[in-house]
């Protein structure tokens, strides 16, 4: 037996110690020791966005690709064509507990292989959604507890997968699948799935805990509940693969009773997870990107980045979300979102869809960020060139001077003076190594 593995069989014990239970909540661990915060980003601060340091290989450990999840621009769904370096976030993804092992001690990993094939195939970063539920487990510990009144219902599924969505009952279970899904992806020559070419990297410990309502239910458990969950899973996650990197779950909206259920979990968990990670549904100029570093800031987690792993505003017209794409993405990375991920139902085709690549294609890459005022923010890229993104009559700094090349949100190109150049309209202006200054 590895000794990784030796280790896994040892966390559930541990936490069963510290546990009071197998329900909606139970004993806190001790929490994290608060960092110091930091200040709100200002607008006329570079953002150099940050970046998890991986820790060193462990044996045959595959390289990530230098050309793979190089943007900073991503989408939900399982495929994602039109620029090189896209992040995807398959949702829900292969990655159910109830689908790779339906029966205690037997796994299923072909759907899941076929899946990591055909990402690696297109060079996807991949981020991967952890959903910890399946009913045999749920059974043994919430078969007298209330299922979910209305399963989410994902069509490719059975609905009976999430029919009771609390923590699981059997952690050891639990910990043991979780090990071999990390491990299996995680490249390093041990157990992998055949063919790997680059490892799987990024795993999102559940989706939307705070979500229990009758129409949409995602978690059956309270703050206390999740936490635990979250610290469980991250250190599986970090034993089974220390270079792996962990994101907690985001807030399903910004609403008072919704930030209410996750303040206690960003205290106590800063510990448990590398990145930040919050939805955006509703509108919001920068997708809720300065409101949630906020959180992370007086949280202790001030050092940590952040990703905004759906984006977009559902109910507008395709008009008026194309004209809000470029100041959106432009202001979430001002403000310091690290990844963006569009919203798929309303976001993938027509003018929005163009505009969200012509912005990726443009700007996807850069490496430093720097919001000029509320309407300007500049972008340097690894090339040398300089974007601005410009709206609501946003004008170029005095200092850039001579032509330079205007790109409407509708992908209209001309060739200005940079001195007249006024943005009415949602704007990009690309400024090529040497030319303007």
């Amino acid at each position: 037996m590895s000794l990784k593995l030796t280790t896994l069989f040892l966390l559930p014990a541990v936490f069963m110690l510290l546990l009071a239970g197998c329900g909606r909540g139970s004993q806190l661990l001790p929490a994290a020791t608060p960092t110091a915060t930091s200040s709100p980003i200002s607008k006329s601060t570079p953002t150099r966005i940050p970046t998890v340091t991986l820790l060193p290989p462990v044996g045959r450990q595959l390289e990530w690709p230098i050309d793979v999840g190089t943007s900073h621009f991503g989408a939900l769904g399982n495929k994602l064509e039109g620029f090189p370096g896209a992040w995807i976030r398959p949702h829900p993804g292969r990655f159910i507990w109830g689908l790779m092992e339906p029966s205690k001690g037997e796994y299923s990993w072909k759907a899941s292989d076929n899946w990591v094939r055909k990402w690696q195939k297109d060079r996807l970063g991949v981020l991967v959604t952890i959903w910890p539920f399946t009913q045999w487990d749920q059974n043994s510990c919430h078969a007298e507890d209330p299922p979910v009144e209305n399963p989410i219902v994902f069509p490719q599924y059975d609905p009976d997968l999430f029919l009771r969505m609390y923590p699981p009952c059997e952690l050891q279970s639990y910990t043991s699948w979780l090990s071999m899904a990390v491990e299996r992806y995680d490249g390093d020559g041990l157990d992998d799935m055949p063919g790997l070419k680059y490892p799987i990297r990024h795993w999102e410990i559940g989706n939307e805990p705070d979500m229990q309502n009758p129409s949409h239910t995602f978690f059956q458990g309270d703050s206390e509940a999740y936490l635990n969950l979250l610290k469980l899973s991250y250190t599986t996650v970090k034993t089974a693969d220390p270079s792996a990197v962990v994101l907690i779950a985001a807030p399903s909206k910004w609403k008072p009773e919704v930030v209410e259920y996750w303040e206690p979990i960003l205290g106590g968990g800063s510990d448990f997870f590398d990145i930040g990670n919050v939805h955006s549904l509703q509108g919001s100029d920068d997708f809720h990107a300065s409101e949630y570093r906020r959180h992370l800031d007086k949280s202790g987690s001030s050092s940590k980045p952040f990703w905004i792993t759906e984006a977009g505003v559902q109910r507008l017209e395709q008009e008026e979300l194309a004209k809000i794409t470029i100041p959106n993405y432009a202001s979430a990375f001002a403000a310091g979102a690290q990844v963006v991920f569009r919203l798929a139902r309303g976001h993938n085709t027509g003018q929005v869809l163009e505009t969200y690549l012509l912005a990726a294609r443009t700007f996807g890459d850069f490496n430093v960020v720097t919001g000029i005022t509320e309407n300007v923010v500049q972008f340097n890229m690894p090339d040398g060139r300089v974007v601005f993104a410009l709206w609501d009559n946003g004008t170029l700094p005095a200092e850039v001077t001579g032509k330079v090349r205007v790109i409407t949100y509708h992908g209209e190109e001309s060739s200005q003076e940079a001195s007249l150049v006024v943005a009415q309209i949602p704007t990009l202006v690309v400024i090529e190594p040497g030319g303007g200054s």
